[in-house]
């Protein structure tokens, strides 16, 4: 039988527990593993609860697997992963895919959409399941998410992979690049040419335009707007020195958004024990780009820290 954990999800007091516990709380008329988007045994998408208010994996495969919780990045939602799903280790994970204030399954939950919010996110949901230890995979904006679970919240975490994660600097911009990306939540096409960009110019127009259509659909624009400020313009740096949480840096090698030599100089210098990744043939979404190897580089890493 699979665990009974509806009790996990009362609201409390804590607003944070509230929000981050409420988008998981759907009912279907059927288990949710029936319908097609949740096929995938071991793939959690939203924490969609069964008719019975049971999860479709098994006690077995709860208490076995270790747990990794995955979130996207600023450009949408949780989907941006759907590319590596047939390729994830069932046996030895389970994967938790979810989405921050605003975004995709959590669209309709209000919030502050700051870094402290997020990653306190983060920790309720790991709190209310019960995970103990857990991986965290973000990617840019939640990369830098990654870093922060680290710096105040190292104990809960086994390991922390950020890919082409946005450093604990930020990212400070003037110019033309700061009038594309502070725009983008109003202006549609800059969010295709900011693909585009931090992709090499190397992709066909017809998935920049999907980016486009998948971004404005999964996001708020209210939500979009504050998370830039938060991953452009946060700096907690002062407190990466010395991290000891493992740490695993991805980059992509044609991404001009979050270049390897910045990467190499800040997270690397940072943190003793964090390794570094570039993805051949790929630039700001690994995960679209090159699925497989992504899949294989990141579960070699988790399986070398559980």
């Amino acid at each position: 039988m699979a665990p009974q954990i509806r009790q996990r999800f009362s609201h409390g007091p804590d607003d944070t527990t509230r929000a981050v516990t409420s988008v998981f709380r759907k009912r279907y008329s059927r288990p949710a593993y029936a319908r097609r988007e949740y096929r995938f045994r071991n793939i959690v998408i939203g924490l969609q609860e069964t008719n019975h208010g049971r999860y479709s994996w098994t006690r077995r495969d709860w208490q076995r697997t270790r747990k990794v919780v995955v979130a996207g990045g600023w450009l949408g939602d949780h989907k941006v992963f759907t590319p590596v799903f047939n390729y994830l280790d069932r046996e030895r994970f389970t994967w938790i895919f979810v989405d921050p204030r605003g975004y995709g399954k959590s669209r309709k939950i209000a919030g502050k959409h700051t870094l402290k919010e997020a990653a306190g996110d983060i920790v309720g949901l790991s709190k209310s399941l019960r995970l103990g230890k857990f991986h965290f995979v973000g990617h840019s904006m939640m990369g830098m998410v990654a870093q922060y679970l680290c710096a105040r919240h190292g104990s809960r975490l086994k390991s922390a992979v950020g890919v082409t994660p946005v450093p604990a600097t930020g990212a400070p911009m003037e110019g033309d690049a700061l009038a594309l990306f502070s725009n983008a939540w109003r202006v549609p096409a800059n969010r295709g040419t900011i693909c585009a960009i931090t992709t090499g110019n190397r992709n066909t127009r017809e998935w920049e335009k999907f980016m486009v259509k998948a971004s404005l659909a999964s996001t708020t624009r209210d939500a979009f707007k504050d998370y830039f400020h938060m991953w452009s313009e946060t700096n907690f740096s002062a407190e990466m020195p010395g991290i000891a949480t493992p740490f695993l840096a991805i980059t992509g090698e044609h991404d001009q958004g979050v270049p390897t030599d910045y990467v190499k100089a800040t997270i690397m210098e940072w943190m003793p024990n964090a390794q570094l990744h570039v993805m051949a043939n790929a630039g700001h979404y690994p995960m679209m780009e090159t699925p497989v190897q992504f899949v294989t580089v990141i579960e070699a890493f988790l399986a070398k820290n559980s």
